[in-house]
C-alpha cells in the first residue's frame, strides 16, 4: 500500500516537472535554426496531409520558421475528428485544460468537459490565429503517395473536384489522426431496412430523432455519448445492442467552469498550476494501465464496479452492463461517462445483448428469431485505427515506426499520432506537441547535414522497439484476454504509448 501511494506521490510530481519542461519549451523555442539552416530547409517542400489536431499544429511551427508547406483536407472544413464527429452528445473524454495546445490556451471553456461544437470553434480560432487558412486546400484527397528514389522527392497523387494531378514534396507528413475511417461492419439483409443507416462519424446535420425508435449498435465511446443524446433530443425509444460490456468511470472532475474560475486562468501561475493538476491527474493513471495485476488496475475495476452498481437501478441490466470476468480494467478504452448509466434508468432504454442475425426492412432481427422494429439504426462502431490507403505498400500489414513518428521503410515520412502512439489514459495533444519538438530537431540535424533524405537505422529502430516492447509487457494491453483497437491485426504489435514516455 505505501509503496503504491509513494509511486502516485512520484508519478504527481515528475508529471509537474515535465509539464514545467514542456510548457516552457515551446515558451522559450527550444528549437532554434541557423539562418544557413533556415535557407536550406525554405527550399523543401513540405506536405501535410490532414487539417486535425495534429496537421494544424505541424502547419503553426511550420509558418512560424516560414516553411514551403501545403495542407490538403478531403473535407469541406478544418477541424478533423472535431469536425466529423457531430452526434448527439459527442464530447471529449479529457479535461478541456489538457485537450488544448499549450502555445494557444483557452481560459474561457464553459465546462471542464467539452463537446466537439466548442472543441471544433476552438480549433477555427486557432486557424485564422495562426494564419493557416491560405495554405489549406480543401476537398482534396490523397489517392496515392511513392517515394521517388531517383530525385529524392514524394510522388503524390491529389484529387479535387473530380481531377488529379501530381505533385512533389521533400518531405510527407501523414497527419490524418487515429480515427479517419469509419469502421461499417456488414449486416446480412442490410439493404432491404427502409430506414436510415447512419455511422456516428458521418452524423447528418439536422437530423431529428423526435418521436422516433432509434437503435444503436455498439457499446464503447460513441455509443456512450449517443445514447443518453439520442434521449435528450427526443427520442421515443433507443435500443442498444452490446456485444460485450465496457468499463466505464464517472466524469470525476466534470463540472461548469464558473466565470470567477474563468477569469483566474488568464493569471500564468494559476493557469500553469490548474493545467498541471489534471495533467498529474491523468498521467498518474497509466500505472493502473502499464502493469495488469497493480493495485491501481483493481482498485480502478472496483470503482467502476461502484459507479455501476450505484448509478443502475434495475439488477438485470446491472449484471448485463458487468464487464466479463479475467478481463482487466482498461483493456479496451475506458468509457468516461456519467450520463450513459444514468440513460439506463430512463424507461425509453432498454438493451439487447442478442447476436444480430439480419436487418428486416423495419428493424433488426436477433439470433433468438426477436424482431426489433426501429426508425434509425446508429453504428456506434469506431473507426479502422491507423489507415492509410494511400500508402498502397502498407495496405496489408501496420506501418512500423521510429519513436511512433518516422518510417522504417520510406526516407522523409512522418506520422503524427502513428502506431506506438495511442494514449489510454490523457490528452492525444500533449503526445503531438512532444512528436513535433522531436521533429523539428531530426530537421535542424538534417538541415546541418544537408540531407535529402532522413531514415532511421535499423538498429535503432530494434532498439527502441524492444525497450518498448518491454515495458510494455507487462500492461493491460499484452494479456491474451485484450482484444481491442489498441492492438494491430496482424501481428499484435500495439499502438499504446504514455505521454510521459516521449516527452
Amino acid at each position: 500500500m505505501f509503496t503504491t501511494v509513494a509511486i502516485w506521490l512520484c508519478c504527481f510530481y515528475l508529471s509537474l516537472c515535465l509539464i514545467s519542461f514542456t510548457f516552457n519549451l515551446w515558451l522559450k523555442n527550444s528549437v532554434v535554426f541557423t539562418k544557413e539552416q533556415s535557407r536550406y530547409l525554405k527550399e523543401q517542400k513540405f506536405l501535410i496531409i490532414g487539417a486535425g489536431i495534429s496537421g494544424l499544429a505541424v502547419g503553426y511551427f511550420f509558418k512560424k520558421f516560414n516553411f514551403n508547406f501545403v495542407i490538403v483536407e478531403r473535407a469541406q472544413e478544418i477541424g478533423g475528428t472535431w469536425y466529423l464527429n457531430r452526434y448527439p452528445g459527442a464530447a471529449v473524454d479529457v479535461p478541456s485544460f489538457l485537450y488544448q495546445y499549450s502555445f494557444f490556451p483557452k481560459t474561457d471553456w464553459p465546462q471542464s468537459f467539452n463537446t466537439s461544437t466548442e472543441l471544433y470553434r476552438y480549433l477555427k480560432k486557432f486557424a485564422k490565429w495562426a494564419e493557416l487558412e491560405d495554405n489549406i486546400r480543401f476537398k482534396t484527397s490523397v489517392d496515392d503517395c511513392e517515394w521517388d528514389d531517383e530525385q529524392k522527392l514524394w510522388k503524390v497523387r491529389l484529387s479535387q473536384n473530380q481531377k488529379s494531378s501530381d505533385e512533389y514534396f521533400n518531405w510527407t507528413f501523414v497527419c490524418t489522426g487515429s480515427f479517419n475511417e469509419p469502421n461499417k461492419p456488414k449486416f446480412e439483409n442490410q439493404k432491404a431496412f427502409t430506414g436510415q443507416i447512419i455511422h456516428t462519424g458521418e452524423w447528418p446535420e439536422n437530423l431529428s430523432v423526435v418521436g422516433k425508435r432509434v437503435a444503436v449498435i455498439g457499446s464503447g465511446s460513441s455509443a456512450a455519448q449517443t445514447v443518453p443524446g439520442l434521449l435528450d433530443s427526443g427520442a421515443r425509444e433507443v435500443v442498444q445492442f452490446q456485444r460485450t460490456a465496457s468499463f466505464i468511470i464517472p466524469r470525476l472532475l466534470g463540472f461548469k467552469i464558473p466565470r470567477i474560475f474563468q477569469l483566474l486562468m488568464k493569471i500564468y501561475p494559476f493557469a500553469f498550476i490548474t493545467r498541471g493538476f489534471f495533467w498529474a491527474f491523468q498521467e498518474s493513471l497509466f500505472i493502473g494501465f502499464e502493469y495488469h495485476n497493480s493495485f491501481l488496475n483493481k482498485l480502478l475495476a472496483k470503482f467502476a464496479h461502484w459507479h455501476r452498481t450505484s448509478t443502475v437501478k434495475d439488477s438485470v441490466l446491472r449484471e448485463k452492463l458487468k464487464p466479463e470476468e479475467g478481463v482487466r480494467f482498461g483493456c479496451k478504452r475506458v468509457i468516461v461517462s456519467t450520463a450513459i448509466y444514468e440513460a439506463a434508468n430512463d424507461p425509453r432504454y432498454s438493451l439487447n445483448c442478442s447476436k444480430i442475425s439480419e436487418f428486416t426492412s423495419s428493424g433488426i432481427l436477433t439470433e433468438d428469431n426477436k424482431e426489433i422494429p426501429v426508425d434509425i439504426i446508429v453504428l456506434a462502431t469506431g473507426f479502422r485505427v491507423h489507415f492509410y490507403p494511400f500508402l498502397k505498400w502498407q495496405m496489408s500489414k501496420s506501418p512500423k515506426t521510429y519513436n511512433g513518428t518516422f518510417d522504417t521503410q520510406k526516407p522523409n515520412l512522418v506520422y503524427l499520432l502513428g502506431p506506438m502512439t495511442l494514449l489510454g489514459n490523457s490528452s492525444v495533444i500533449i503526445m503531438i506537441e512532444s512528436q513535433i519538438e522531436f521533429i523539428l530537431r531530426m530537421l535542424k540535424q538534417t538541415s546541418k547535414l544537408k540531407s535529402r533524405v532522413c531514415l532511421p537505422k535499423e538498429t535503432s529502430v530494434q532498439r527502441w522497439i524492444s525497450n518498448w516492447e518491454k515495458r510494455i509487457d507487462k500492461s493491460v494491453w499484452t494479456r491474451k484476454y485484450c482484444s481491442s483497437w489498441y492492438q494491430t491485426g496482424d501481428s499484435g504489435v500495439l499502438k499504446v504509448e504514455s505521454a510521459i514516455c516521449l516527452i
